[in-house]
């Protein structure tokens, strides 16, 4: 995971760097035009527990048990996302 203190050119998917990994296109890691180093981290994070919630799904399985399972890892992957949201938005409101 790239570190909260790199800038947005460092973490700007590139040719040849390695793809972005589904939780880092979600959260669209990369973007961070401030630099806000919370935002970097909250981004860093929530990229990072997407990717598990991601790989919980797994191939999509025909087995109720294995459809539940998706459904809750898709349900989780929704609210980091929205969480993510709002501690951007903390993060980026300044008090008067």
């Amino acid at each position: 995971m790239p570190d909260a203190n790199e800038s947005r050119a460092e973490i700007e998917p590139s040719p040849g760097n390695r793809a972005p990994t589904f939780g880092e296109r979600t959260v669209r890691l990369w973007f961070n035009p401030s630099g806000n180093r919370e935002v970097a981290k909250i981004k860093e994070y929530t990229a990072a527990l997407i990717d598990l919630c991601d790989a919980m799904r797994g191939p999509r399985s025909a087995t109720e048990s294995g459809r539940e399972r998706s459904r809750l890892a898709s349900l989780a992957v929704t609210a980091y996302e929205e969480a993510a949201m709002w501690a951007v938005k903390a993060a980026t409101t300044g008090y008067q």
